[in-house]
């Protein structure tokens, strides 16, 4: 597998700097996300030198950018966010980064959760063809509203189109959904294109990281079902407002390396 981390792990590195700090800790991609004032720059303001430069990068050391992360959230009936989206798409094609993740969101007060849905669906079936002609994928996670998994394959199942695919929070179908890993990849491997993993406690009151195999998500069981399957995605760590990166980096991979070399064995 392919492993990635999330720019917000180390939000005052330049682009140059994460890609030097993926190859000193063995991950194969950053994923980058925008408009949170990160230092890697790749944001709808950036000029074409700089995201020009950021390719360049990518192909000099070989780290490659799995996605652009988006905080614009897709089933608002009141607040259509497609055309902002559309933006992102173009500057993803810019870098050469072959997925942007977007939300559902929260479902507004007074909006029932089937006008909602309705919505996010047409929002994603608009985007669709932007994506295609971009070459792109939107992958919608499992968050917010989002998290169960039978509810996004009935979604996914209603979009139908091959640019429209799932990142799969790991945790949230877990936390908020209840559901184990193994019936929420079932549910979704149609549909998933990137994985995102941290380690936390379950409780719902605040989300709390731990290392690695100190929490209460069997990331081993998510590494042997993904073996299984012959996912060739990424697997990538989201750690937010976290420990340094100094820290965590290295220690996450080496024990997501260490559950894949066990299962590796077994097979």
């Amino acid at each position: 597998m392919k492993y990635a981390f999330m720019s917000f792990s180390a939000p005052q590195l330049s682009f140059q700097e994460l890609t030097a700090t993926a190859r000193r800790y063995g991950y194969d991609g950053v994923e980058l996300r925008t408009d949170a004032n990160h230092a890697h720059g790749v944001e709808l303001t950036a000029s074409p030198e700089h995201l020009a430069r950021v390719r360049a990068e990518c192909e000099a050391s070989g780290v490659s950018i799995p996605g652009l992360d988006l905080t614009l959230k897709l089933a608002n009936p009141m607040k259509s966010a497609v055309e902002e989206a559309g933006a992102y798409l173009k500057l993803a094609s810019q870098v050469g980064a072959p997925r942007v993740r977007v939300f559902g969101g929260q479902i507004p007060e007074g909006v029932s959760r089937e006008e909602s849905q309705a919505f996010l669906i047409r929002s994603m079936r608009q985007l669709a063809s932007m994506a295609e002609s971009e070459g792109v994928t939107v992958c919608i996670e499992t968050h917010d509203a989002w998290y169960d998994p039978d509810r996004m394959a009935e979604i996914m199942s209603e979009v139908d189109h091959p640019n429209i695919a799932v990142t799969w929070d790991v945790m949230h179908t877990q936390r908020r959904g209840g559901r184990s890993p193994d019936y929420s990849f079932q549910r979704l491997k149609s549909w998933i294109r990137h994985v995102h993993f941290h380690d936390g406690l379950l409780t719902l009151e605040k989300l709390q990281f731990r290392p690695m195999g100190e929490g209460e998500i069997d990331h081993a069981e998510v590494v042997r079902i993904l073996l299984a399957a012959g996912y060739d995605g990424y697997i990538s760590g989201e750690w937010i407002n976290w420990e340094p990166y100094e820290d965590h980096l290295p220690r996450e991979i080496a024990k997501m390396r260490q559950y894949e070399t066990l299962f590796t064995r077994r097979r």
